[in-house]
């Protein structure tokens, strides 16, 4: 086999990076699909049987809003039940915060909390769910979105799903969303709206803050439980004028864990609270629980509205009880009617179907071994055995023989095709295609064994040309010991995983005992990993004007990142001050303006053949032959590199002194502590390089975890990614939350520069015949291939670990949150390995053409000094 070069190395490099990017995309697409949906919207033709073309959007939306509504309710067969409907979202609200668990009443101190409304349910006013959430939330539109929704979503001017809102819009109602607490009073006397939403974010906020524990938790609870009795009572005043019959919703999007997360499937982030105020007296149920998609066609069919075309929601029992028999009959067929034509949808085997559209819905089934081969002739029979029922029950209605027994049937025979057609269609999101996902794993597999082939061809061209330095523990201990002492205090700074999370650690520890002790310890490791840095980088021997312009510029960010801590970060709600924004900006601004300009121009200005750049303890200095020296720019290079890294590092560091929290402050020292000192190891140690490398791969995954982080969504710190943003962008608080969240992998990654300015160096062995492509090889070889392997071998590992637990219990709360985090993971390391190789080439080739240049010059002075 020929020998491995620059070119070969890059092409086979590349080959491997694109054919594991295109089989990732084959499975995460296979894996999670986004959500089918039916397109338009619902509209007249909702209130009639499934027809033929039921897939044609009817609607008659085009009319006018008092028509649109007069045709509705006409049609429906049902009297709305309220006019006016007051929607209160508390994000965050946890139902066990009103209605217990457990069939055990709320904690002492949140049902102090909320006098008021406490009364309404034990007094049966207020009717009470557990609603379960489905991830990513739907209570308007009645759909479960699919798991990759919850990105999609991001930054979405508006929901494109048939929903409730669209039809209250259509009927010219009026939406008032954000809180409006200051004008909800004036907002309740005026009779020109139906549809009022509230959305109180303030909960959320300080859940994040401080969990249930939080001393801001009663108060904020107590804020709402006002909200509520001005409402209500604006309501009770408001009885037999003219603004009709109002309900009032108060429900939450999902509840928090303990610590005022959210995001993933446990029982205390899906618990969100459905409380109807308005409704006939109820005795309350602390057991009662519903699914949060039953909202929809809920308030759909209370309103007199179409049941949105998407929906996959049953209707709750209890809010039809006020309604006579043949009314809550004919919205149970209206809900079987829309959820039949999702079947049609998604079913294109379903039996019903075939038969003749006029005497469609007169069929009935005698064989009823045939409801129990498929699902689709499942849920064909028990629709079938529903409307039979039904249309029995009309053609008795009215005779003595008719009974109450005869309703019940009916009843039960229309909410067991519901509840199953609901269960299937809810499943329907997790269907996968297994060709995709087989494609897609083998595609990742070969992607895999191309990096992992690169990597064995370059260790047996190192190993067979016996390079290989001699150890020389002596002067390296103490960067041994320095790296396991930093490692031990980062292990236990955070207990990672969902076992872990509830056992003592170090930061638990410091947050209990209060700010007094968090800050001094968040000023004194801030400062010292500014003065790590700016003494890397005074330490250095040369007075050239570029590098006092980098010393002054990380100096100047320093002291301002020190101003932040010291003014700003006391305060929870800093990202909205103008002041802190302000100084984060500038921040922001010189720290790119440096750490770019330090990366561009030093190759340009650093001083060629007579540079002393490296610290006075020159014992780096590799022994090039002086035709060695002559031929390629390496002192130059090794000392650009050695600049070029620490500023890398120190503008990484800086910048996670302002987006991290502040316990994580000693963390990001600990992670520059292990960087100085692996450097200071390896570089004498006379490890391997790939050895070394891998070590570091593991010790920025590591930190990865030290820093708070796991492998579900909830603790992804969503605060810090609007820091220094003065106006809402998904696109910028997302580059923020990647900093946050992947701080450790990156820092790593990104040292590995000033790793290649000091370990490769000291091993070159420059044969007289090299070219450039060598030097690049030698420089890089190890560096760049190593952490995409790892990557690659983990990323696979995972996909088939994922596929084979494709029907596990906690596929969605568990493996597949994992498996976004190493997709991501993914895309971190090809960043970091792409900063690394672009600096490489691009500063050794401005050095080289310089070198060259110089070369030029000197020999026709040469010449004009001969002649």
């Amino acid at each position: 086999m020929a020998p491995l070069n620059c070119t070969k190395l890059s092409v086979i490099t590349i080959t491997g990076i694109v054919t594991q990017t295109f089989g990732l995309s084959l499975f995460v697409f296979g894996f999670f699909p986004v959500k089918s949906a039916l397109p338009g919207t619902s509209g007249s033709e909702s209130f009639f049987a499934p027809v033929c073309d039921f897939v044609r959007n009817l609607s008659d939306t085009t009319l006018p809003s008092d028509k649109l509504k007069s045709l509705y309710q006409e049609l429906s067969g049902i009297p709305p039940s309220f006019d006016r409907l007051i929607l209160m979202v508390v994000d965050d609200l946890p139902a066990e915060f009103v209605l217990g668990k457990n069939e055990k009443p709320p904690y002492k101190q949140f049902k102090e909390a909320m006098p008021y409304t406490q009364s309404l349910v034990a007094s049966g006013s207020a009717i009470g769910y557990h609603s379960r959430a489905a991830p990513p939330t739907a209570m308007v539109s009645g759909a479960i979105g699919g798991f990759l929704d919850v990105a999609f979503n991001f930054n979405t001017q508006a929901m494109m799903d048939d929903n409730l809102l669209g039809y209250s819009k259509g009927e010219g109602y009026c939406q008032v969303d954000q809180n409006v607490s200051r004008h909800l009073a004036d907002e309740l006397s005026k009779d020109d709206w139906n549809l009022l939403i509230l959305h109180y974010l303030g909960l959320d906020h300080v859940g994040h803050i401080g969990g249930w524990s939080s001393v801001l938790m009663a108060p904020k609870l107590k804020e709402m439980d006002e909200v509520v009795k001005l409402i209500h009572s604006s309501i009770k005043q408001s009885q037999g004028n003219r603004q009709g019959r109002t309900l009032l919703m108060i429900v939450s999007d999902h509840g928090m864990t303990e610590n005022g997360n959210h995001g993933g499937s446990t029982y205390e982030e899906t618990d969100s609270l459905a409380l109807f105020i308005g409704l006939r007296n109820h005795v309350f149920d602390y057991a009662s629980v519903i699914n949060q998609i039953d909202i929809a066609p809920t308030l759909a069919l209370l309103f007199g509205v179409p049941i949105p075309k998407n929906n996959v929601g049953v209707l709750i029992r209890e809010a039809f009880d006020s309604l006579k028999e043949h009314q809550h009959l004919r919205a149970l067929e209206l809900n079987a009617w829309q959820l039949l034509r999702l079947l049609h949808a998604q079913l294109s085997g379903l039996p019903c179907r075939n038969f003749p559209c006029d005497a469609f819905y007169d069929h009935q089934s005698s064989d009823s071994s045939e409801c129990n081969h498929t699902t689709e002739n499942m849920l064909c029979c028990l629709y079938m055995e529903a409307a039979a029922l039904y249309t029995s029950w009309k053609s008795k209605r009215g005779f003595e023989s008719t009974s109450y027994k005869d309703y019940s049937s009916t009843t039960a025979a229309y909410y067991k095709f519901l509840k199953s057609a609901s269960e299937w269609l809810s499943r329907r999101t997790t269907d996968k295609p297994v060709n995709l996902l087989a494609l897609g794993l083998a595609t990742l597999f070969i992607s895999s064994v191309i990096l992992s082939s690169l990597m064995l061809c370059r260790l047996r061209e190192i190993y067979h040309g016996g390079n290989q330095q001699a150890s020389n523990l002596k002067y390296s201990m103490n960067g041994c010991f320095l790296l396991l002492i930093s490692g031990r205090i980062l292990r236990g700074w955070h207990q990672g995983g969902v076992n872990w999370t509830s056992l003592p650690d170090i930061s638990k520890w410091l947050e209990h005992a209060g700010s007094r002790y968090v800050k001094p310890l968040q000023l004194m490791s801030a400062v010292l990993v500014i003065s790590i840095g700016l003494f890397a980088l005074f330490s250095i021997e040369s007075r050239g004007k570029c590098l006092q312009m980098v010393r002054l510029g990380f100096l100047i960010s320093g002291l301002l990142v020190l101003l932040h801590i010291t003014r700003y970060q006391d305060y929870a709600f800093s990202s909205t001050n103008y002041g802190a924004t302000f100084l984060v900006q500038i921040t922001y601004a010189i720290l790119g303006a440096v750490t770019i300009g330090t990366v561009v121009a030093l190759p340009w200005l650093i001083p060629l053949s007579t540079s002393k750049i490296f610290p006075a303890d020159n014992t780096f200095s590799p022994p090039f032959s002086p035709s060695i020296q002559e031929k390629f720019p390496l002192v130059e290079l090794r000392d650009t590199l050695y600049v070029v890294g620490w500023a890398y590092i120190l503008c990484w560091c800086l910048l996670q002194l302002l987006l991290q929290q502040p316990i994580n402050t000693t963390p990001i020292l600990l992670l520059l502590l292990q960087i100085v000192a692996g450097v200071h190891y390896f570089v004498r140690s006379g490890t391997q390089e790939w050895v070394e490398i891998a070590g570091f791969y593991c010790l920025g995954m590591a930190g990865h975890f030290a820093l708070g982080n796991s492998n579900t969504l909830a603790t992804i710190d969503v605060a810090g990614a609007f820091i220094g943003i003065s106006n809402h962008s998904t696109f910028l608080s997302g580059i923020l939350m990647f900093i946050i969240t992947y701080a450790s992998p990156m820092f790593i990654l990104l040292s590995l520069v000033m790793y290649i300015s000091t370990k490769s160096m000291v091993h070159l062995v420059i044969p007289e015949k090299a070219n450039a492509g060598d030097i690049l090889m030698m420089l890089l070889g190890f560096p760049c291939p190593v952490p995409l392997v790892l990557n690659s071998i983990l990323l696979t590992a995972y996909t088939v670990v994922l596929l084979f637990m494709q029907n596990h219990l906690f596929v969605w709360s568990v493996f597949s949150p994992k498996y976004l985090y190493v997709c991501a993971t993914t895309v971190c390391t090809l960043i970091g390995v792409f900063i690394v190789a672009a600096t490489g080439f691009y500063t050794y080739f401005v050095l080289a053409m310089r070198k060259e240049k110089a070369c030029s010059g000197q020999q026709r002075h040469k010449i004009v000094d001969s002649t």
